[in-house]
């Protein structure tokens, strides 16, 4: 063969041989059928059973333990159930999942039909946010609003700056101490409270009593200040404490509701509401937290509460650590321990009460590891609480738990998929698909704790030597698995 063509048909070959193969495998991947969760219904569904919507996936999720919902923003969310998959997104994948939708997309499962809705998006001007994400987000932009830049919707470098602060706060022995004391004087407070409205057949608002004695006792213990909610009756603290729970619905709301910006955009109807509601927020923590800083100044007192590590950080870097990042920090903090502490006591005394003998033997438990005779002041008996006579009350720590399977502080929780991925069950999910975890599903099915599933029964938390039973902690997930479990069960072990 002639030199001068020899080489030129070389270079075809040694190039299109490699190119065919590349091209006839992503032939082949195109070509390949997805598997996808059953779609069962749409956000319409959601928004008319919005007000039992747990128990309304609670029903849908003893057909299916994992399917599909078209949501408001026309893209199909998956919910499960399955530890498995759970296990995946909070665990073994975890890097491949977030908090963010990094896109907005209509996918079609059936089909792996994908429509870009990014063009729509811009045409409407509903992502007339400067923050707002090239082609949108999902969850942070939802809620961003109220929680701005917190703990708790954040990913990456802030999410790492201000986990590993609150991390250390809370492994340090100055942290155990300030937080026994501080709720140790509102347990007495709350006594006091409970025992003359017993004694007086008052009737009293348990949830709101329980919220304010949470918001002191934290504000105290993360912050260095006690706003006194519990006492306080004037109009701005009521005002606040009204306005964070109303904002907490609207900002919830969001999620089964299509038009939410547009809404915003036009500033009218439930958007107009929320954004007073978040101004009177703002307002009242501003102003504590001017307050403070000014009272550290002045004092030049020393102090290892999470407002004080802030404030010395923000030394070497004031443009990051401004009034607005220590805003969002306070507030995710306070909101996340407000909404277990309080919700947990709530469920947990409406459960004594329907659960008379439940109730006497907590009451026994805690007589015999305390050794109180019954007839102390409040002030004597807190002051024989303890670490050693906390460790006894096993049976009272399993009717804990068992109420949290019963009714987790957050009954939903989702990540976010950053790029395509095959779940363990073999259904296949795509990058920018919403993936929502169920505790308070999980914790009523059969499948998972038996038939008793819906029960209460602290007894399924002790074994037969008398110790507590740890559980998966992806089937048990109230305080979800992953790098911020330990940090959550320590920090509502501590309340």
């Amino acid at each position: 063969m002639d030199m001068a063509l020899f080489v030129p048909v070389l270079f075809i070959i040694l190039l299109g041989v490699p190119l065919f193969y590349v091209l006839l495998q992503g032939h082949w991947r195109i070509r390949r059928r997805r598997q996808y969760h059953p779609m069962v219904g749409t956000f319409f569904d959601q928004r008319k059973n919005f007000s039992r919507l747990y128990d309304y996936h609670t029903e849908i999720s003893r057909r299916h333990l994992s399917f599909r919902i078209l949501s408001s923003s026309f893209t199909s969310e998956i919910y499960t159930n399955d530890p498995a998959v759970i296990e995946h997104i909070l665990s073994t994948n975890l890097y491949n999942y977030g908090k963010q939708r990094r896109h907005f997309s209509l996918t079609a499962p059936a089909t792996g039909l994908f429509i870009d809705l990014s063009y729509w998006v811009l045409l409407l001007g509903l992502n007339h946010d400067p923050g707002f994400d090239t082609v949108g987000s999902y969850t942070y932009d939802i809620m961003k609003d109220l929680f701005g830049d917190g703990i708790f919707i954040v990913d990456g470098a802030k999410w790492r700056h201000q986990r590993k602060l609150a991390g250390s706060m809370l492994s340090t022995r100055s942290l155990k101490e300030a937080s026994t004391t501080a709720f140790k004087k509102k347990a007495i407070m709350l006594a006091s409270i409970l025992g003359e409205a017993a004694d007086t057949d008052k009737e009293i608002d348990l949830q709101d009593i329980f919220t304010k004695v949470t918001m002191d006792s934290l504000f105290q213990v993360f912050f260095g200040m006690d706003p006194n909610h519990l006492q306080n009756t004037n109009g701005e603290t009521k005002q606040f404490v009204q306005a964070l729970d109303k904002s907490n619905e609207l900002i919830n709301a969001r999620f089964v509701d299509p038009l939410w910006k547009l809404k915003k955009f036009l500033n009218i109807g439930s958007a107009a509401v929320l954004k007073e509601k978040i101004k009177t927020v703002d307002d009242y923590l501003f102003k504590l937290i001017r307050s403070e800083i000014n009272r550290i100044e002045n004092t030049k007192e020393v102090r290892q509460d999470l407002l004080a590590r802030f404030l010395d950080e923000r030394s070497s870097d004031p443009e990051t650590l401004t009034d607005k990042y220590l805003r969002d920090i306070i507030l995710n903090f306070v909101v996340s321990g407000k909404d277990t502490t309080a919700s947990c006591l709530a469920w947990f005394f409406y459960l004594m009460c329907v659960n008379p003998n439940i109730e006497r033997t907590i009451i026994d438990e805690i007589t015999d590891s305390v050794g109180a005779p019954g007839t102390e002041t409040y002030e004597e008996f807190t002051g024989k609480l303890n670490e050693e006579s906390l460790g006894k009350m096993k049976f009272f720590h399993a009717a804990l738990i068992e109420t949290l399977r019963l009714y987790p502080s957050l009954p939903m929780n989702g990540r976010v998929c950053i790029s395509d991925d095959t779940l363990p069950d073999g259904c296949d999910i795509r990058a920018g698909e919403f993936i929502v975890f169920q505790p308070y599903c999980m914790g009523r099915m059969k499948s998972l704790w038996g038939e008793d599933a819906e029960i209460f029964r602290p007894e399924r938390w002790i074994d037969a030597a008398g110790n507590l039973i740890t559980e998966n902690p992806f089937k048990f997930t109230p305080f979800r698995g992953g790098p911020g479990f330990a940090l959550e069960r320590s920090s509502l072990t501590v309340r």
